[in-house]
């Protein structure tokens, strides 16, 4: 399952159904009333956005929220809050209440993915001082909370003083980790740009080539292009490379190459370039380059990649179904059917054309018979043709395999996938999608 769930709904709090030994999250209080306690007791605040249906954040309340040492150091210097982010149909008065806070706060701090977890001051006015989407272990939430009781680490302060020129280059990168938690990346990614610039590019040869300071630059590959000295060194020298940072280096080769000679000729920015691309051309300048090395790197999964982003689902059927011939699924391919199944799925998502959703659904139907009932996550197989089924409008079939992956994700207990509001749709007769 993804780390991160878009959402799309309006807003609205609710108390955490969590043991007392965990979090306490404010249940009674108004948005008013609790910066108010936060004040009065000296302490800042923690806003957990999330939202019913989001699988991520499930997983916070019964593995994380619930740990004494996570509650130790909230509970000690935070007021908390959960701010859902969708809306059911057995809202309290409560709940209500909150709408039209909840609604601001995410418009405020720009909430897009769940979960999001956000630190602020109580003082005003308030200042995010923390801040993360996805899911956090134990140790990382621990760690979120420290760094907002840290002034020095504070986003906002480093943040401030890069804008003014004032932050130390040493602590350039510890700006940017945080930039990119916060959901900016292109801040981030242009504070690593500038950092590598004033420091790295300064530095002789075997001074990069040291292992701490080459490790840095391969774990940031998008720092790199193949103009880079690092970049020619290791496709001219790999084997030269220290033996523990060589297979990185190697994927650094990989994704700059990939990025130039594939990317940067179908992208400009999120536009395509061109909606009809020259494959051969395109595998031709990649030969002649590179040698034959590296001409995999067009792979079937790049055109599908770029049919899929510009929404031409007839080349994308043709695609698949080409591939099929050339590669079925073998009974048990669990790889291949997984891969097959996310194309379905991506069909299901994006695509609206009917007769194009039949190809899905056969593909659908082959990922089943490969994998047979007997594989623990069928049931999310059941779930991609029951979707399918439901869009051209089969949907008595859709239910009854819904109903199927329900009872199989029951049996096997697997996977933090809930079937049930989609059954409910389908029984409806309302989208799915």
């Amino acid at each position: 399952m993804k780390n991160i769930i878009l959402i799309s709904f309006f807003v609205l709090v609710i108390a955490a159904n969590v043991s007392a030994q965990g979090i306490h999250f404010e249940d009674k209080l108004s948005w008013q009333e609790i910066k108010e306690k936060a004040k009065a007791e000296h302490k800042n605040i923690f806003i957990d956005f999330y939202a019913t249906w989001c699988g991520p954040c499930k997983l916070m309340d019964s593995q994380v929220y619930i740990q004494k040492e996570v509650a130790e150091v909230i509970n000690r210097d935070f007021i908390s809050i959960r701010v859902q982010t969708d809306k059911t149909p057995g809202d309290s008065p409560y709940i209500q209440s909150w709408y039209k806070d909840g609604e601001r706060l995410t418009a405020q701090y720009n909430i897009s993915a769940l979960p999001t977890l956000i630190f602020i001051t109580s003082t005003f006015p308030e200042t995010v001082i923390n801040s993360s989407i996805g899911y956090k272990s134990k140790a990382q939430l621990i760690k979120l909370a420290e760094d907002a009781m840290n002034p020095s680490a504070h986003y906002g302060k480093l943040k401030g003083d890069y804008a003014s020129g004032k932050l130390e280059l040493s602590l350039y990168p510890l700006l940017s980790l945080k930039a990119n938690a916060a959901g900016e990346n292109a801040l981030g990614l242009k504070v690593l740009q500038e950092y590598k610039k004033r420091y790295y590019d300064r530095m002789s040869l075997d001074e990069v080539l040291k292992p701490v300071n080459l490790r840095f630059l391969l774990d940031h590959r998008k720092l790199l292009s193949s103009k880079d000295r690092i970049f020619k060194y290791a496709f001219r020298d790999l084997d030269n490379i220290d033996p523990s940072l060589k297979n990185l280096a190697e994927n650094v080769i990989i994704d700059v190459i990939e990025r130039e000679e594939i990317s940067q000729k179908l992208w400009k920015g999120d536009t395509p370039i061109t909606m009809k691309p020259k494959w051969d051309e395109i595998a031709d300048a990649l030969r002649d380059k590179y040698g034959p090395k590296y001409i995999g790197l067009l792979s079937i999964a790049q055109k599908l990649r770029f049919y899929d982003s510009t929404e031409q689902w007839m080349e994308y059927v043709a695609l698949t179904n080409e591939d099929l011939i050339k590669s079925p699924i073998r009974s048990g391919d669990h790889v291949r059917s997984w891969q097959i199944n996310d194309r379905a799925w991506s069909m299901f998502r994006r695509c609206s054309k009917k007769e194009l959703l039949q190809d899905a659904i056969r593909w659908s139907s082959l990922t089943i018979d490969a994998m047979g009932s007997d594989y623990k996550r069928i049931h999310e197989f059941y779930d991609t043709k029951a979707n399918l089924l439901h869009k051209i409008g089969r949907t008595e079939e859709a239910i009854g395999l819904e109903k199927r992956a329900i009872i199989l994700l029951d049996k096997y207990q697997n996977g933090i996938a809930d079937y049930r509001p989609a059954l409910e749709k389908m029984e409806k007769g309302v989208p799915t999608w």
